[in-house]
């Protein structure tokens, strides 16, 4: 397992709030007993988590509990200026005390919905975070896939291109030097256009690339360059040569170069 990768998946995010499943938490909590850095980012959310609720947290507003007494007061002292007769009711008790357990209570209602909406906030925010970082896992797994797929597509259409009655099969072998090495051009005698596979030729160093050459009355002829970078089909369309005597494979620097270099030739073969 890939712990960096399992790190910003998101699922430590996910416990940290209560909302890991059953299987989860005990992968989360084995993973965190046996790795440091597992151990250490789920403390770090927490304390991330906690430190934020604490931040946000909002007490209420100055001089709420005398704004309370004074309200009560005026209210008091209009209904004693009624003309109407008075009921005898039950009085509830608007004491000092009484007034100050009141403010208290909304007090603990105001820090109860405000923790509510801190913990909705950093709910919200874990979802958000771990539903982000599956949404770009699944995205990069589609494409990778997609690109795979693409590459499959093109290397079955070349495979049925270079099955033609029109096909004719020509065996690059290894020159001195490099007698293990193999590849196979493919040339099509009506529309004169030449495939390349690359059969057994090491994979070229940075800024190097295979050229295909054909020789032609003597003389090299720029044929293609096979471009490998690991999505390319592996049989390769290069250039339409009208015609040759043989093919000749170089090592040249990337983009290919005028002339062959001779010292860095790896395989040829005459048609």
């Amino acid at each position: 397992m890939n712990i960096k990768e399992y790190i910003s998946s998101g699922i430590i995010e996910t416990y940290a709030l209560g909302l890991a499943s059953a299987e989860e938490s005990r992968e989360l909590e084995l993973l965190a007993a046996e790795h440091s850095e597992v151990r250490a980012a789920l403390e770090a959310c927490q304390n991330e988590m906690e430190a934020f609720a604490l931040k946000e947290a909002t007490a209420p507003p100055v001089g709420l509990k005398e704004k309370i007494w004074n309200e009560l007061q005026e209210q008091d002292a209009v209904s004693k200026q009624e003309d109407a007769p008075v009921i005898p009711i039950a009085r509830k008790d608007f004491s000092q005390s009484a007034v100050i357990a009141t403010v208290q209570k909304n007090n603990s209602w105001i820090k109860y919905l405000a923790a509510a909406s801190i913990i909705g906030l950093v709910v919200s925010i874990g979802l958000n975070i771990s539903y982000k970082n599956k949404t770009e896992k699944y995205s990069t797994t589609l494409a990778r896939i997609e690109t795979k797929q693409d590459s499959l597509v093109a290397q079955n259409s070349l495979l049925r291109v270079i099955s033609g009655p029109d096909i004719v099969k020509i065996s690059l072998v290894g020159v001195p030097g490099h007698v293990d090495n193999k590849a196979t051009v493919y040339w099509n005698g009506n529309t004169k256009e030449v495939y390349l596979s690359l059969n057994n030729l090491p994979i070229p160093p940075s800024g190097k690339q295979y050229q295909l050459w054909a020789i032609v009355d003597g003389k090299p002829v720029d044929a293609g360059l096979y471009d490998d970078n690991g999505t390319t089909p592996k049989i390769q369309k290069l250039k339409v040569i009208e015609r040759a005597q043989m093919f000749a494979i170089t090592l040249e620097p990337k983009g290919g170069s005028v002339s062959p270099t001779l010292s860095q030739m790896y395989v040829a073969g005459k048609t």
